[in-house]
């Protein structure tokens, strides 16, 4: 968790490796056997771009100091203003952040850790929308005219993660009980609760409408086909 943890802090994964005294290459191979890990790693490196970004806005106004050598030795410094290789490195980390599930993973990155640490499974947390993401998606749903309800029934959305699913959750609205029924009948299921109980809210949500298109894309293929 250590290594984690400096990963948010530098984006760097030999300064985070070493800073824990191992290797990179250990780094990676945990990375490649552990899900858990992995998720983290990629939550760890949406945290790092605040970090990334100061320090270009620092190069950028600063500049970084170099020494000058003159037959092996420092006659002189100077200050350099390319950030280059630092403008390379916050694209890469935009590219990851635009990622939901490392959206998700970075906005939960305590309860990450706190679960890799009781060896729990952290699929759950980034299969459930953040309150910001719901708070985004009632908003947009009422800009589009479209109120969302309050009720009084027990039930609201849960997303449901199959097990050996990588993709994003199929959301159902149920009652606890119901939830906690299909968790038991399936094992691997994890059905968490979203918070809401509006369908225009769950619709709203980016995978869920990216999941929206795809169907009305491959509904459009098949018309063409019939």
């Amino acid at each position: 968790m250590k290594f984690l943890e400096a990963l948010a802090q530098t984006g760097n994964v030999q300064a985070s490796a070493y800073f824990v005294q191992r290797s990179r290459q250990s780094a990676y191979d945990l990375k490649r056997r552990d899900p858990d890990f992995a998720r983290a790693w990629l939550a760890a490196l949406v945290l790092a771009r605040d970090e990334a970004q100061d320090k270009l806005q620092e190069r950028a106004i600063e500049g970084v100091e170099e020494e000058v050598f003159y037959h092996g030795e420092v006659v002189a410094t100077r200050r350099r203003y390319d950030s280059r290789l630092l403008l390379a490195h916050l694209a890469r980390l935009d590219k990851i952040a635009e990622q939901i599930p490392a959206q998700r993973g970075a906005a939960r990155f305590g309860d990450m850790l706190e679960a890799i640490g009781k060896g729990e499974d952290t699929a759950p947390l980034i299969a459930t929308p953040t309150e910001e993401e719901l708070a985004i998606a009632a908003a947009r749903a009422e800009a589009q005219g479209r109120p969302v309800p309050v009720e009084d029934t027990g039930e609201e959305f849960y997303a449901i993660a199959f097990p050996y699913h990588d993709g994003p959750p199929d959301y159902y609205r149920m009652t606890p009980e119901e939830a906690a029924e299909m968790e038991r009948e399936v094992p691997g299921l994890t059905a968490t609760p979203t918070g809401t109980r509006d369908e225009a809210v769950i619709n709203a949500l980016p995978c869920n409408a990216e999941a929206m298109r795809e169907f009305r894309r491959d509904e459009g293929e098949k018309g063409k086909n019939l």
